[in-house]
This record gives C-alpha cells, structure tokens and sequence, in this order.
C-alpha cells in the first residue's frame, strides 16, 4: 500500500480491533480464558498452566523455554536492527523525509527484498497454492520423515478442511488436523458443530489435550 496515511491508519486499527469496548472486544474472553487454564493445570497437579501445556514438548519445562528464547534473543535483536537499516535506507533513497515506523516496515521490506535478493513474492505465490503447500510440501515431508499418511475426509463442510493422520496405509488413525483459511460467521458456526461431531464420536477421536 503506497499511501503511508492509510498504512498507519490501518496497521494502528489492526492492533487495536479487540481493545474497543464493543462487539469485537476480546479482553473480558481472555481474561476468562486464563483464569480457566489456572484453574485446569491445578487440577492436573502443576503450578501454572505453562508448566502442564509445555510437560511433554521437547523443553519440558517453562523455564527452559525461556532461556532457549533468552538465547536467541541477541541474533534476533541484531537481524531486526540489520533489516531495519536497510528499511531507513531504501526511504532516504527515496526522499521519503521520515523514519521507518511499524506501518512501513512490510511496504518496504519487499523493497528491499527486490533490491537485494531480485526476489518478488508475487511471482512465487502461483508455487504455493494451499492445496500444494499441503499435499505436495507438508504431508509428502511427514510421508517420507515418518511414515505418516494424511487424507482429506469431508465431515461437515467443504470449505473446512479436515484430515485424517495414520501410518502404514492408514491401518489405524492416528490423529485429525482440522483447520479452515477462511473466517466467517457460517465457517464459524460449522467448526462448532464439526468439534461437536468429532467429541461426540469415540471412534474418530480417543485422546484429547
């Protein structure tokens, strides 16, 4: 978007959709959220939820969580203030007459995508099509790292992609992946309704976290 007004206008409406007071307002629904997620993890025998949700990833602890964050903090800081510079340069070039601010930096950073590398994500988008992004990059890696296979099953609306996860021609499901690339009220509707089936049916689903 070349009108900087707009950018500003839209980033600053974007960061703040849910902090409104109205309809759309979601503090009260995280708030709630949390105090839940509180209340689970005592249940569960754990200090905190953090500690229940990360007990059985690869850092297994919150705390190794962080350092490991701790730790890449420095590289991250560097390569922002590095892409950053290269941002400012490209509105100096220009005469732009400003600094680089949050709202810029997408406008700008495939500029300098182009500049640097001749790279235009609009000529690469045609190569990653959902449908191929999925069947021919995310599931042919999971084939051939561990075995897995993963369908495409209808269960309640086309536009809401669910896929079954097995291994050795699907002998025994393993797990669903389910998610939709569209936000709508009837989309929103149907993913409740589809949960609901799922829940509902101990054949499709045993294990729940």
């Amino acid at each position: 978007m070349r009108d900087r007004a707009t950018r500003e206008k839209l980033f600053i409406a974007g960061w703040t959709r849910a902090e409104k007071n109205d309809a759309n307002d979601t503090r009260a629904i995280i708030q709630r959220l949390v105090e839940i997620r509180a209340q689970q993890a005592t249940l569960l025998g754990f200090p905190h939820y953090a500690a229940w949700k990360i007990a059985d990833q690869m850092a297994k602890t919150p705390e190794a969580a962080l350092n490991f964050m701790r730790e890449i903090v420095p590289a991250a800081r560097q390569r922002a203030s590095d892409e950053l510079a290269s941002i400012q340069a490209v509105i100096d070039k220009q005469q732009g007459g400003f600094s680089a601010q949050p709202w810029d930096w997408a406008f700008y950073a495939e500029q300098v995508r182009r500049e640097k590398f001749d790279l235009d994500e609009a000529q690469l988008k045609p190569y990653f099509e959902l449908n191929t992004v999925l069947n021919e990059g995310v599931f042919w890696t999971a084939n051939q790292l561990f075995v897995l296979s993963l369908s495409n099953v209808l269960i309640f609306l086309s536009t809401i992609l669910t896929f079954v996860c097995g291994k050795f021609l699907i002998i025994m499901a393993w797990g669903w992946r389910y998610f939709t690339v569209i936000s709508s009220p009837v989309i929103q509707k149907a993913a409740v309704h589809g949960w609901a089936i799922l829940l509902s049916n101990q054949r499709l689903i045993k294990h729940i976290r």
